[in-house]
């Protein structure tokens, strides 16, 4: 598991300066500059893909990166949860999990 980029910087931080919706705005726009990282610079027709995990009361989320070799890159927005098992999936597991959202977002 990798940490974003270094050029990317960190994700905002929780302020409250502003509103919860203008917090999670700028937590998107981040993760989307990190989505296109990783489609650049990743490998396979899954880089860029985000996966999510529930965890306690929210999820773990992460981009992927490479599969072959495993490689995810850890969302730490929101509450920076984190998936007890990743360094347990395959590629398998992981190309299973991201059919399976696709297909629950094709269905609404």
């Amino acid at each position: 598991m990798y940490a974003p980029p270094q050029e990317l910087g960190d994700p905002p931080p929780w302020s409250s300066k502003h509103t919860v919706e203008g917090i999670l705005e700028d937590h998107r726009a981040w993760e989307i500059k990190v989505v296109a990282w990783a489609k650049q610079h990743g490998n396979g027709p899954y880089a860029g893909e985000i996966i999510q995990f529930p965890v306690a009361d929210g999820r773990a989320s992460y981009i992927v990166l490479s599969l072959k070799p495993v490689q995810l890159i850890h969302l730490s927005t929101g509450d920076d949860y984190e998936y007890p098992y990743i360094e347990r999936l395959t590629a398998t597991d992981i190309t299973q999990r991201i059919e399976q959202t696709r297909k629950v977002h094709d269905d609404d």
